[in-house]
């Protein structure tokens, strides 16, 4: 298991795809990093996933409540927004792939909030280059680059929209797969 999450990933901003809920959680990456370090210093378990295929740990994390992080911005893209993306069929990688596009044209449309920073001019980092790897799936410009992280969050979101009332903030990783 190697770091590789929110703690040490190098982006500005993050945002949550929970396309089970229909929402979409945006906030600072910092502002996610503290509420972590406050869960650490709080002594909460961290919580184990698995990729799919995959019979040992592939990642640890918290599960944070959205009301937890500072900033949080909330949004509900509109169903027909939703019904351009497909977060049903494919792997992982794919379904990733589809909640970072969907990421990229909503920056593009002005639609997702970014900051004094922003522009709208989006950039979809290559996967596997250097800038991806630390942590940057969209990069925003003009006026100042802001780097984006997009997480597939599966099971997150309401309860009362059929989430799990969380977000899963993940702080290490292997990946044996290959796939994400």
């Amino acid at each position: 298991m190697k770091h590789k999450g929110i703690m040490d990933e190098q982006s500005d901003m993050r945002v949550h795809v929970c396309p089970k809920t229909g929402e979409l959680y945006v906030f600072a990456t910092e502002a996610g990093r503290k509420c972590v370090r406050q869960y650490i210093q709080d002594g909460r378990d961290a919580v184990e996933a698995k990729q799919p295929g995959v019979s040992e740990t592939t990642a640890v994390g918290y599960l944070v409540r959205p009301s937890e992080i500072e900033g949080m911005i909330l949004l509900y893209p509109r169903k027909v927004a939703w019904a351009r993306y497909d977060f049903v069929s494919g792997d992982l990688s794919q379904k990733g792939t589809e909640a970072e596009r969907m990421i990229a044209e909503m920056c593009s449309e002005g639609l997702i909030p970014l900051g004094r920073k922003g522009g709208t001019q989006v950039r979809v980092v290559k996967k596997g280059t250097d800038e991806n790897i630390s942590g940057s799936d969209i990069v925003a410009s003009p006026g100042g680059v802001v780097k984006i992280q997009v997480k597939l969050d599966s099971r997150g979101g309401a309860v009362q929209r059929g989430g799990s009332g969380r977000l899963y903030l993940q702080t290490d990783e292997r990946n044996p797969l290959g796939l994400i």
